[in-house]
């Protein structure tokens, strides 16, 4: 073996050696409720703040409401915070966490005997300051739906709050409805930007100069069941709410419901989601593969300049998304983070879902990509979903979201989660380093970080040819033999997982990789 390639491989066999710039970390909260998800997050150079939603009992009702936390950079708590007003619920599924004067700004549906669209004022401390809140914009009647997505600060600290709407007229038609505030919280104007009888959502508002630019989508999945569109509406608007350019994706390209966009100075944006094809699934219905993920970016003219794909070996039909893209300040590129979930078989365990960040550069070169899962004791799957992406002061990423694992007959459990990943994405340090292609044979390997281990151990698996195998599976075991530990390895290579050894014994155990009814990888643990 080349000593280039020797050196490289015992590099990446000692990552817990690497000397890495920053602290990476893996944490999942519930706050003591029966579920938890973090949807904002906002990172300083001492701490982190982070809000999110917080559900109390058991099905069929969860009283819900907003919770806040301060953490130190390792991710412990400092300080909690929460609001579950007593016959209210409080669902912030979109509202992100923005500074704004003294505290922070989020939006969120507040729910009694009616719904309302509010923003939210918290304090320093997290606590709720004070609410604007607003009734649906069209005449109430039996299907009324309201929806807010995050809130965005524009020139004069105004705040352009983004909703989705339902028309009673129309067939399950939701419609874009926009307000804008003045700093002191005055309603400046409300206006519907939506289209009559489609499914339409602002999901992703920026502010740049004195516009606010607008990632929206439309479909006609509200009424048909068959021959879709889905299209992705870019558009800006003044302080007045009047339009001043728009873009609408071509009629006869599938694009997906989820966009996310980041406005450049100079007029440009760059948009992330995901392409789609329609297969049929009979003589009435047909439904869509939502693949590959799909990036591209608009020039200052609105004209598309360049695009760019990132496929999956496997259908990727249910809830993958790129729910937040964001450009790196050393001008390297943007980071698109969300999650993908993969339609493996049709017999169980038959998905394989990933928390996923991507990286293009500023040419729309596809630069890397990072799949991240967490594994529970006694649990085949969990769900995994990236909903917040931020650079940290020090350097590194943000991402909060949450993961959902089946625990019958509890029902499925929710946990915040949250990831600091180093520059290049890694939650293993040295996980960007690859072989070179002298090898003649595919990659196979086992990296683990931090070893030796307390709450967590971090397992990137490389593996060219695992799309192929049969049972695969990361086992821990001890050194009797006994196997302590047995999760599903997925299908896709390059992959890290976290598994949980917090209630195991301080001592030596072996991690392996097994496939095809054999051992081909293994490395020691320590657990201290």
């Amino acid at each position: 073996m080349p000593l280039r390639i020797l050196l490289i491989l015992l590099v990446l066999s000692s990552a817990s050696l690497l000397p890495a710039q920053e602290e990476t970390f893996n944490k999942r909260y519930y706050f003591g409720y029966a579920a938890a998800i973090i949807n904002g997050v906002y990172p300083t150079d001492s701490c982190i703040y982070i809000t999110g939603l917080a559900a109390d009992t058991i099905p069929p009702f969860y009283p819900s409401g907003l919770f806040f936390a301060k953490l130190d950079l390792n991710g412990e708590v400092e300080h909690t915070a929460f609001a579950h007003p007593e016959g209210q619920i409080i669902t912030n599924w979109g509202g992100g966490l923005k500074p704004y004067g003294d505290g922070f700004l989020t939006s969120a549906m507040k729910r009694d005997t009616g719904a309302r669209a509010s923003l939210l004022f918290l304090d320093s401390m997290g606590y709720i300051d004070h609410t604007i809140e607003l009734h649906s914009f069209f005449p109430p009647h039996e299907q009324s739906f309201l929806t807010t997505y995050e809130p965005i600060v524009g020139p004069n600290g105004m705040i352009l709050l983004p909703t989705r709407d339902r028309n009673a007229q129309g067939i399950n038609n939701t419609e874009t409805v926009l307000q804008l505030f003045s700093a002191s919280g005055e309603l400046l104007w409300r206006k519907n930007f939506g289209i009559f009888d489609f499914w339409d959502a602002p999901e992703s508002v920026q502010s740049v100069g004195d516009h606010f630019i607008i990632g929206g989508s439309r479909t006609n999945s509200n009424r048909v069941r068959k021959n879709y569109t889905g299209q992705h509406h870019i558009y800006a608007i003044d302080t007045l709410g009047n339009v001043q350019w728009s873009y609408l994706s071509p009629i006869d390209q599938l694009l997906s419901k989820g966009v996310s966009i980041y406005a450049e100075p100079d007029g440009s944006v760059i948009a992330a989601g995901f392409k789609g094809e329609e297969f049929s699934v009979n003589a009435v219905s047909g439904a869509i593969n939502w693949s590959p993920a799909y990036i591209y970016k608009l020039n200052p003219q609105h004209q598309l300049e360049w695009e760019v794909e990132f496929h999956e070996p496997f259908p990727t039909m249910f809830g993958s998304s790129l729910t937040k893209i964001i450009k790196v300040s050393d001008g390297t590129g943007y980071l698109a983070a969300g999650n993908i979930h993969r339609v493996i078989s049709f017999q169980p365990p038959n998905a394989d879902s990933d928390g996923w960040l991507v990286k293009v550069s500023p040419e729309g070169d596809s630069l890397w990509s990072r799949h991240y899962r967490f594994f529970e004791e006694g649990v085949d799957g969990e769900t995994h979903e990236i909903f917040e992406l931020k650079e940290m002061p020090g350097g590194g990423y943000l991402m909060g979201g949450q993961t959902i694992y089946g625990n019958e007959p509890t029902g499925p459990i929710q946990r915040g989660w949250l990831l600091r990943l180093d520059e290049e994405g890694c939650l293993v340090p040295g996980c960007h380093l690859v072989s070179t292609e002298e090898e003649a044979a595919p990659a196979l390997s086992l990296h683990l970080y931090p070893n030796p281990a307390q709450e967590y151990l971090y397992v990137l698996l490389r593996d060219a040819g695992i799309a192929h195998r049969r049972g695969a599976a990361l086992q821990l075991l001890d050194l009797q033999g006994r196997i302590l530990q047995s999760h599903p390895a997925g299908r896709i290579d390059k992959v890290t997982s976290i598994l949980p050894v917090r209630g195991l014994p301080a001592g030596a155990y072996v991690l392996r990789y097994v496939a095809d009814g054999q051992v081909l990888a293994a490395e020691r643990v320590v657990v201290r």
